[in-house]
């Protein structure tokens, strides 16, 4: 799968590492599920800046679709970080629909203020 999951200790880190479509995008969703195991929240880094992926409107509706199925009565978090004007673009209009899904979502160019802001933190950083 061009995706790695890695559990880290306060979220579950998903590295896309080339190309993926739609059926990896669920596949790793579920699979960071049932990594979180029991608890309340589940908080998922997803760092797609090694790939040049470009998402469809079709592919946002689709990736909405998803995450009412695999998190339906989940409490979640997700920061993606992308690196492309066109990805921010889209990853910004998934946030758009993103209340439509149990999803609390934000996109980043930086994975630092990605972070920050899974973990409650201030972002961007004061002086």
């Amino acid at each position: 799968m061009p995706i790695r999951i890695t559990t880290e200790d306060e979220y579950v880190l998903v590295s896309a590492e080339d190309d993926f479509d739609m059926i990896d995008v669920r596949a790793t969703l579920e699979e960071a599920a049932k990594r979180n195991g029991s608890k309340p929240l589940l908080r998922i880094l997803v760092d797609a800046r090694a790939t040049d992926f470009r998402v469809t409107t079709d592919d946002v509706g689709l990736i909405v679709r998803i995450w009412q199925e695999v998190f339906r009565s989940r409490s979640v978090q997700i920061a993606l970080v992308v690196s492309t004007d066109v990805q921010f673009g889209m990853g910004r209009m998934l946030g758009a629909l993103s209340h439509e899904t149990p999803v609390s979502y934000e996109v980043f160019r930086e994975r630092d203020d990605a972070e920050r802001w899974l973990l409650g933190k201030p972002y961007p950083p004061g002086p």
